[in-house]
């Protein structure tokens, strides 16, 4: 088609201004979302009537009609007059309230409300505090807590980030006592403390104590304990320590304790006596070595029926004339002190000792 075969009409929009001059606004009721939508009437058919076509022969169909159209066949309901009810897949698509889009504001405010309204959400960057200071817990030590033994490489790698601000640590100075490891560390973001591997005692890594007083308690000696330690390549106390601590904690509590359960076995010795009932007790001698070189007998006298110890005596070889009569001597010692306190022996069995056979037949008869 080329351009002389086309006829070119004038725009004849004239019906637009003779529309507007007679146009009266008109109150539109508001809308009751609760009742039924096929009720409602917002007299809104005068916006898709078809006018008749003007002596121009132009379609006078308002424009919103002809952008709310795409084809005849669809959507053809949705231009009356009356609101039609619409399917649930329907008003998703053309409802901008019903809809939901996923975006990236979505996704922020869902993460937002899960920190808000759910109580066990807790934010990656949340550092429990713990304290670093045992003066807290001293005095209530629990001795028999789980050890746990632990490679130093492992628990030095602790010691990177602080565990309140999670800022490097920028210095730190170890100190080892005996068994203990203590640590004093500073951290960029101003945060100082002190971590200790064990807790003190009276001032005293509870480690140590509690180290000295299995072997003590167990009939080991340090030598044992030190040449297992060296073997595993675990940090322990030096002996001069180890001994210190057996002499000023641990010896002082044992005869302490043995004084005090040995005057409650004499009492109720002492009721059973007066019931009637006699003694029957056994002992024997113990030297520190075998042979005729001894230098102490430690001799011990237990009561028969309840294999308790009533009694026990100590002998070093400068009292007695060698070491072949400290067991004699120990016993006609610890004998006599029964004798004195009231006690009444009947049997006394002990080894085949000629010395001790003489002073039994002498004391006790």
């Amino acid at each position: 088609m080329t351009s002389s075969n086309l006829t070119i009409q004038p725009l004849e929009n004239s019906w637009v201004f003779k529309d507007s001059e007679g146009w009266q606004p008109q109150e539109v009721p508001t809308p009751n979302l609760e009742a039924d939508g096929t009720e409602l009437d917002l007299d809104l058919s005068s916006l898709f009537v078809e006018e008749p076509e003007n002596s121009s022969g132009m379609d006078r169909t308002p424009i919103a009609s002809a952008a709310l159209v795409s084809s005849e066949d669809e959507e053809k309901n949705l231009l009356t007059s009356t609101p039609v009810k619409m399917s649930a897949s329907v008003q998703e698509q053309f409802s901008p309230c019903l809809s939901k889009p996923v975006g990236l504001s979505t996704i922020i405010s869902s993460i937002e409300a899960v920190g808000e309204d759910d109580e066990s959400y807790q934010p990656e960057s949340t550092i429990t505090l713990t304290s670093t200071s045992s003066s807290d817990d001293e005095g209530e030590n629990d001795w028999h807590e789980k050890k746990l033994m632990v490679n130093e490489s492992s628990l030095m790698s602790l010691f990177k980030f602080c565990q309140m601000c999670g800022k490097p640590i920028s210095s730190k100075t170890i100190v080892d006592v005996g068994a203990q490891r203590k640590v004093d560390w500073t951290c960029l973001g101003g945060h100082a403390g002190t971590w200790k591997s064990s807790q003190d005692v009276r001032g005293m890594p509870e480690v140590n104590l509690l180290a000295a007083a299995v072997v003590l308690f167990r009939g080991g000696t340090y030598t044992e304990l030190s040449d297992c330690c060296k073997t595993m390549g675990v940090q322990m106390m030096g002996q001069t320590t180890f001994y210190n601590i057996q002499k000023v904690y641990l010896h002082p509590a044992i005869e302490e304790v043995y004084s005090e359960n040995r005057t409650i076995l004499l009492a109720r010795v002492y009721l059973e006596q007066e019931d009637g009932k006699r003694l029957h007790l056994t002992g024997d001698g113990r030297c520190d070595t075998p042979g005729f070189s001894a230098k102490y007998c430690h001799y011990t006298f237990m009561l028969d029926d309840t294999k308790e110890i009533l009694h026990s005596e100590l002998v070093q070889v400068t009292e007695a004339t060698s070491s072949f009569t400290l067991e004699p001597l120990a016993f006609k010692r610890g004998m006599t002190e029964l004798m004195d306190q009231g006690l009444d022996v009947q049997v006394m069995a002990t080894d085949r000792s000629t010395s001790i056979q003489k002073i039994i037949r002498g004391t006790i008869s």
